[in-house]
């Protein structure tokens, strides 16, 4: 039997948190809704019209609002657009970012691993 080997160092959530997104020269880009987060880098859903160039570096700040305590924490850093998808039918394409530094951001209590 062959076993398919899982390349993803984290596990993936499917949840929704608040991220603005900046250039490298910190002007604002875009605020948008994550879609799917791990330590290691996170997928959302922007216009294509906001759409970055892939291996573009921009600056994150993340807005989590724990569901377990209410509590809101911040997190900093820097993702690198690893690759996005083609337009649908709203004018909206995937992002997906890879952090270059893992965020230990404690999703394990929040939800539950996307499959995806």
């Amino acid at each position: 039997m062959c076993m398919s080997k899982e390349r993803r160092k984290f596990p993936r959530f499917d949840l929704e948190y608040t991220i603005q997104i900046l250039s490298q020269d910190g002007e604002m880009v875009m605020t948008a809704l994550t879609s799917n987060l791990s330590d290691g880098g996170l997928r959302l859903p922007i216009p294509t019209e906001c759409l970055p160039e892939k291996g573009e570096e921009l600056q994150l700040n993340l807005t989590v609002r724990r569901n377990t305590t209410g509590e809101v924490e911040m997190y900093t850093g820097l993702g690198e657009v690893i690759r996005h998808t083609a337009a649908d039918e709203n004018g909206e394409s995937e992002v997906a970012l890879k952090f270059d530094k893992p965020m230990n951001l404690h999703l394990i209590d929040e939800a539950q691993p996307s499959l995806s």
